[in-house]
């Protein structure tokens, strides 16, 4: 078991050496979002989904001549006291008969051999094999859809993962800051206590609040090399020592990639739709159409009798027969008829339900921006006036704690913001027809 789990830690990690993504000092989302496509199990299976897709398309492309097919049989007939040995080889139209009977001695043995071809006229036309082909032309794009289906599912698992990079980061960096402002203020008020100017409830205010920061960072900090740790295993990107950008993006109009979300799996649907009535026109062909099947043997000289030359037709038909598999591929169709539909409206839904998010994170963004500055100017306007000696300092500290509370959620917002902007477009991308 050990050994097994060894194997398999050693795969994993050749896998990630050899699939890494290394970028240079700064990295952008954007990058991120585009090495995803190159570098992913997601791709890799996508190519071996091809692979049997292709393997599927050889196999009915070559439908008869997909081999040489044989087989032999012995009889013993009591009756006259002899043995009947039968074979049959054919490959594709092509066949060979050969028959003996065997008496008693070699020479009493009557063989047969009989060379001929046969043609199914229906299967000139249209075959199983070619309505098999014409469908793994939309197999093939929906494979193609499901394989975009996953890639943007880990695309937006990497923008969340990059806000909460940036969210932990932006958090450290504001609380170190204003931590070695609370530590050198705590040095003049506790000389400013030990003095008799300050109250101790002022101090243990400022003391606690030191500490208390002093906890937050510390699981920031852990929390932060655990998401470095996740961008390595769930992307194969290499974060270490490399500085995240801003959440940012290039201005463009979204409009157009609102109006595309949700499209590619209503062309799915239509894909599968095709799959159907192509299922349906094989049927119809198959049931309407008889089978009419014209060959062409030869029969070798035998036992005296010459050689003879034939030709035959042979036409088969069923009648009055009820196909359900025909009946119920129609009623298939006309399901797949209304949950298009059904997508489509619910599509419209859904497409205004993204314009609504959008407008309620950018208003959340332009609030708790005001407020975190508004937050901001009250804080620093209270220190003033602890210094001047018209607050106490737990008062200072009440604002202190609504300042960094507020700016952590402006930051928190702008990225989210942000954030969903790049959702839109992952979501939005024409990547269907």
């Amino acid at each position: 078991m050990l050994k097994n789990n060894r194997f398999y830690l050693i795969k994993v990690l050749f896998f990630l050496m050899s699939s890494l993504v290394v970028y240079g000092e700064n990295i952008k989302l954007d990058e991120m979002l585009k090495s995803l496509e190159k570098n992913s199990y997601e791709k890799e299976i996508y190519d071996l989904e091809q692979e049997k897709i292709n393997s599927k398309e050889k196999f009915y492309k070559k439908d008869k001549y997909n081999g040489v097919k044989t087989s032999a049989s012995t009889n013993y007939d009591y009756e006259d006291e002899k043995f009947k040995n039968t074979g049959e080889v054919s490959y594709g139209d092509f066949y060979l008969n050969v028959s003996k009977d065997k008496i008693k001695y070699p020479k009493d043995a009557d063989t047969e051999v009989v060379v001929g071809i046969n043609k199914s006229l229906k299967d000139m036309f249209y075959s199983k094999s070619d309505s098999e082909i014409k469908k793994l032309k939309n197999i093939r794009k929906t494979a193609e859809y499901s394989y975009y289906d996953e890639i943007e599912i880990k695309k937006l698992d990497l923008i969340n993962l990059y806000e909460s990079y940036k969210n932990n980061e932006f958090e450290i960096k504001l609380k170190s800051n204003n931590l070695k402002r609370l530590k050198s203020e705590e040095k003049i008020l506790k000389k400013s206590y030990e003095l008799g100017s300050t109250p101790k409830i002022d101090l243990d205010t400022l003391q606690t609040n030191r500490k208390n920061l002093e906890i937050e960072l510390k699981y920031l900090k852990e929390n932060l090399l655990k998401i470095k740790d996740r961008f390595l295993y769930e992307f194969s990107i290499d974060i270490s020592n490399k500085e995240l950008l801003d959440i940012e993006f290039d201005k463009k109009d979204i409009s157009n990639f609102i109006s595309n979300i949700g499209e590619r799996n209503i062309s799915r649907l239509g894909l599968e739709k095709e799959i159907t009535k192509e299922n349906i026109n094989y049927l119809k062909y198959n049931n309407k159409i008889p089978e009419v099947l014209i060959g062409v043997e030869h029969q070798k000289e035998n036992n005296g009798k010459p050689d003879e030359n034939r030709m035959y037709l042979k036409v088969s038909k069923d009648l009055f027969y009820y196909d359900v598999d025909l009946e119920n591929e129609k009623i298939s169709l006309n399901q797949q008829e209304k949950n298009i539909l059904k997508e489509k409206e619910k599509n419209i839904s859904k497409k205004l339900e993204v314009e609504e998010r959008y407008n309620t994170l950018y208003k959340n963004y332009l609030v708790c921006k005001n407020r975190a500055d508004l937050e901001k100017n009250k804080y620093e306007i209270m220190n003033l006036k602890y210094k001047l000696g018209n607050v106490t300092y737990v008062e200072v500290m009440d604002v202190f704690n609504d300042y960094l509370n507020y700016e952590v959620a402006s930051e928190k917002a702008k990225n989210l913001f942000n954030g969903y902007i790049y959702e839109i477009l992952v979501r939005g991308e024409k990547n269907y027809e």
